[in-house]
C-alpha cells in the first residue's frame, strides 16, 4: 500500500508540474510579447551598436563547376546576440530557462550573401520559413539560418587534375551603418556533419572577419578543396604516357618488315582520338591552360615528328638513285667513312705485335681519294645507327617531359 501511495503521489505531482509549466510558459510569452518588435533592435540604448557573433557549420559540398566558376555548398550559420528587452527572472516563471520565439515576431540581423551568383541572396529574406530563435533568460539568443548556397569561385586549372581550389563565401549585412556589427566567434568552421564529396576532398576551412571601414564588416569563409586525382590519372595521364612510349618504339620496328609506316600512322590516329576524348573531359576555363594540356600537345607533336621521320627513313632505305638521299644523311655517311679511316690509321701506328695487327686489321676497301660514293657504303648499317640515335633522343625527350610534367603538377 505504501508503494502504491508513493506512485500515485508522484503521478499527481508530475501532472501538476506539467500544467504549471504550460501556464508559466504562456504567462512568460505574454509578458515578453510587448517587448518584441521585428523592426527595432533589442537594445535599451538605441545609440549603441548590437554585436552579432556568427558560427559557420559546413554540411556538404555539392560540386564545383569549373566552366561557370561556381561553388555549390550547404552551410548552416549560427547567429548569437543578446536581447536586452527579453530578460526575465527564472524563479518568477516556474524555473523556465529558455523559450523559442518566431523570427517574424522579433528582431533578427539582416544578412546577405555578397558573392552569390543569384540576385542578392538574403539569408533572412523569408522570416516565415526560417528557424525559431532560442532565447535564454539572460537575453542570449541563438538563431540558425543558411541553406543551399551558390557562390562564385575563381578557378585555376593550371595543375589539373592535381589541382587545389580555394573558394570564398562572403557574408555581410544589408546596410552599411553603425547599428550592427558582425564578426566570427571562431576562425574554425565546424565540420561535424560534413558529408564528403566524391570528387573533392576538404583540406581546410576557416572564417575570417574583414573590416572595410569602421562599421562595414564582412565574414569570409575560405574553403580549400583538393581534387581526387586517381580517376584522372588512370584514365588520362597513364594512357597518354603509354601511347607516347609506344610511339618512340617505332624506331625499333625494322624497315624491311614493311610495318613501320602502318604502326606509326595507327599510333598517331589513336593519339588524335585520345586527345579528343581528353579535351571533352577537361574543364574549359579560357583564362588558364593546364600543364596536362601542354603535356598532351607536346606528346602529340613528338608523335607527329616521329611519324614524319619514319616516312623519311623508309624513303632513304629504298632510294631510286643517289640524288634522293638527303644531304644530312650524306654528311653522316662521310663522317662514318672518316671515322673508319681514322681507326685504320690508328691500328697501323700502334705498337701491337705483328700477329695482333694481322688479326685485328681489316683490309681497306674504301677509296682513299675522297671520292667515295654513298652506294659504296653499307647503307643499312648507317640507317640503323641513325635510328638508334633518334630512338634514344626521343626517349630522352619523352622521359624528361614526363618528369617535368609530374614535378610541375605536384609541387
Amino acid at each position: 500500500m505504501a508503494a502504491a501511495y508513493i506512485v500515485i503521489v508522484a503521478m499527481l505531482l508530475t501532472a501538476y508540474g506539467q500544467n504549471n509549466t504550460f501556464w508559466e510558459n504562456k504567462r512568460l510569452h505574454k509578458h515578453l510579447e510587448g517587448n518584441m518588435d521585428d523592426k527595432i533592435r533589442p537594445l535599451i540604448n538605441q545609440s549603441s551598436a548590437i554585436a552579432v557573433l556568427i558560427d559557420v557549420h559546413l554540411q556538404a559540398i555539392q560540386g564545383l563547376n569549373e566552366k561557370e566558376q561556381q561553388l555549390e555548398s550547404t552551410i548552416a550559420i549560427a547567429c548569437h546576440w543578446n536581447y536586452e528587452t527579453l530578460v526575465w527572472n527564472k524563479s518568477d516563471f516556474g524555473g523556465i530557462t529558455g523559450i523559442n520565439i518566431s523570427p517574424k515576431d522579433a528582431w533578427i540581423p539582416e544578412l546577405v550573401l555578397s558573392n552569390s551568383v543569384e540576385s542578392m541572396f538574403l539569408l533572412t529574406e523569408n522570416r516565415e520559413n526560417t528557424n525559431n530563435i532560442a532565447v535564454m533568460s539572460n537575453g542570449d539568443a541563438t538563431w540558425f539560418t543558411g541553406g543551399h548556397l551558390r557562390t562564385g569561385c575563381h578557378i585555376d586549372i593550371t595543375k589539373y587534375p592535381f589541382d587545389t581550389q580555394t573558394c570564398t563565401i562572403t557574408i555581410s549585412k544589408t546596410v552599411s551603418d553603425s547599428e550592427l556589427y558582425i564578426r566570427a566567434s571562431s576562425e574554425k568552421v565546424t565540420t561535424v556533419l560534413y558529408d564528403e564529396n566524391s570528387e573533392w576532398s576538404l583540406k581546410r576551412s576557416v572564417v575570417k572577419t574583414r573590416a572595410l571601414y569602421e562599421y562595414i564588416t564582412f565574414l569570409d569563409i575560405h574553403i580549400t578543396l583538393a581534387r581526387h586525382s586517381l580517376f584522372y590519372t588512370l584514365n588520362v595521364v597513364v594512357p597518354v604516357a603509354l601511347l607516347s612510349f609506344m610511339t618512340v618504339l617505332c624506331f625499333k620496328v625494322p624497315v624491311a618488315s614493311g610495318e613501320r609506316l602502318s604502326y606509326s600512322m595507327a599510333l598517331l590516329l589513336t593519339f588524335v582520338v585520345l586527345l579528343n576524348l581528353i579535351s571533352e573531359s577537361m574543364p574549359r576555363v579560357p583564362k588558364h591552360i593546364s600543364y596536362l594540356q601542354l603535356y598532351v600537345n607536346c606528346q602529340l607533336t613528338i608523335a607527329f615528328v616521329i611519324t614524319t621521320l619514319s616516312i623519311m627513313l623508309v624513303n632513304i632505305s629504298y632510294p631510286k638513285d643517289e640524288a634522293d638521299i638527303p644531304c644530312v644523311v650524306k654528311l653522316y655517311f662521310w663522317y662514318y667513312n672518316y671515322r673508319k679511316r681514322r681507326q685504320t690509321v690508328n691500328l697501323d701506328s700502334s705498337e701491337e705485335t705483328a700477329a695482333d695487327k694481322k688479326s685485328d686489321r681489316k683490309p681497306n676497301t674504301q677509296p682513299q681519294s675522297g671520292t667515295e660514293t654513298v652506294s659504296s657504303l653499307d647503307r643499312s648499317s648507317v640507317i640503323h645507327r641513325i635510328e638508334n640515335v633518334l630512338f634514344w633522343g626521343f626517349m630522352a625527350i619523352f622521359i624528361c617531359s614526363t618528369i617535368m610534367f609530374l614535378i610541375l603538377v605536384t609541387i
